[in-house]
C-alpha cells in the first residue's frame, strides 16, 4: 500500500469515507457505485477489480484499501473498521481472506496472525 493511502488512513484516522475516497479518486479513473450503496475506487480489467484500489462497505462501514485480483482481495492490504473506533486489520489476503497480518483495536492491542498465504485454506 502506498505511503499516500497509509497516511490518509493512519496518521489521520478520524477522517470520513470521502476523505478516503477522495484520495483514491486522485490515483484511479474507475469509481462505481453499487445498488446497495457500496463504493469501490481503483483498477480494474473489463469492470472486474484487479490491481489497487479502495472498497467502501456502506452497510458494515469497512473500507479495504488494497490489491485486489479477479473481484477477490489478493495480495497487500488494509481493513478499516469504522464502527469499532478505527480498528485496523493489516496484512496479506489471499482469495478475499486474510492469511497473514496483525489487527489493532481502538485500544491500541495488536493481535498477529501466523497463517501463511500458502498454507490459506
Amino acid at each position: 500500500i502506498s505511503s499516500t493511502v497509509r497516511n490518509v488512513e493512519i496518521q489521520q484516522r478520524s477522517c470520513s469515507h470521502r476523505t478516503i475516497l477522495r484520495q483514491s479518486f486522485k490515483r484511479h479513473s474507475y469509481v462505481t457505485k453499487y445498488p446497495n450503496g457500496d463504493v469501490y475506487a481503483g483498477s480494474h480489467k473489463q469492470g472486474i477489480k484487479n490491481g489497487k484500489g479502495t472498497y467502501i462497505y456502506k452497510e458494515t462501514n469497512v473500507i479495504y484499501n488494497g490489491e485486489w485480483k479477479d473481484n477477490k482481495k489478493e495480495g497487500k492490504g488494509e481493513m478499516i473498521f469504522k464502527n469499532e473506533n478505527n480498528a485496523i486489520l493489516t496484512g496479506v489476503f489471499s482469495d478475499d481472506d486474510m492469511c497473514l497480518g496483525e489487527f489493532k483495536d481502538s485500544v491500541g492491542n495488536l493481535f498477529k496472525s501466523k497463517k501463511h498465504p500458502d498454507k490459506a485454506s
